[in-house]
């Protein structure tokens, strides 16, 4: 479903009950599972703290606007199992789903964005989605500005193009031996972004080097890439648990 900018629309999905078949969505930005661009994750330390620990209170609940005017279509809590899953509920049925995350640093399961309203976010659903309150603003983890301090790499099926400047016009030309390393996830350091005529870009350097593995025969180099491919998914991603 395509969705107009600014257009509100929620759509909380038919829940089934999870089962050990069912498609796991724990890593759905890294898996390609989700249905509109990603703007950042949501942190939820209420229901699952760092490294999957015990929470508290363990429930947020989920509207349909960005507004308590109207009661609440379910909420979310952590699954009853002990398993570091994050579960929709639904307000009006005994019925459960397993909500898209991925994982802000290592066994830490985060929502994921698709659009801000002031302390209102808009959280992938696996059919939708809903919007969720926050009152602190450091629960949300920006893309790309979270790649900051973590290991980031330019998603496999990299077009091999990168610009000198975020404005686009003729890409940089980069070595053929760059090139053939465009099927892989290629490792980078997040270096900055920028916002040009609406687009946003990054400012990346190509590493040579991964977690002690090298990429033979190139060196590291810099340049701009657009934030989003065409389809709509994240141009860059990070590996959540480290080398």
């Amino acid at each position: 479903m395509r969705l107009r900018r600014g257009t509100i629309v929620v759509l909380l999905g038919l829940c089934v009950p999870y089962s050990a078949g069912a498609q796991n969505w724990q890593w759905a930005v890294s898996e390609r599972l989700t249905s509109e661009r990603v703007i950042g994750l949501l942190a939820l330390p209420e229901i699952v703290a760092p490294e999957c620990a015990p929470s508290e209170s363990g429930r947020a609940s989920l509207y349909a606007n960005p507004s308590t005017s109207t009661a609440p279509l379910g909420a979310i809590e952590r699954a009853p199992d002990g398993e570091c899953r994050i579960l929709v509920r639904r307000a009006a049925a005994k019925s459960e789903e397993q909500l898209p995350t991925d994982e802000s640093s290592y066994e830490t399961p985060a929502a994921i964005v698709y659009q801000r309203m002031g302390p209102w976010f808009r959280i992938a659903l696996q059919h939708g989605s809903s919007w969720v309150r926050r009152d602190k603003p450091n629960d949300f983890l920006p893309y790309p500005q979270l790649f900051r301090n973590r290991l980031a790499y330019i998603r496999e099926g990299w077009d091999a193009r990168l610009w000198n400047t975020p404005e686009g016009g003729v890409p940089t030309s980069l070595p053929a031996k760059w090139k053939s390393y465009a099927a892989q996830n290629v490792p980078i350091t997040y270096l900055g972004f920028r916002r040009v005529a609406g687009e946003l870009w990054i400012r990346v350097r190509l590493e040579n080097e991964s977690c002690g593995e090298p990429l033979e025969g190139v060196k590291p180099v810099e340049g701009w890439i657009r934030a989003y491919r065409p389809t709509g998914e994240t141009s860059a991603w990070f590996y959540s648990r480290g080398c």
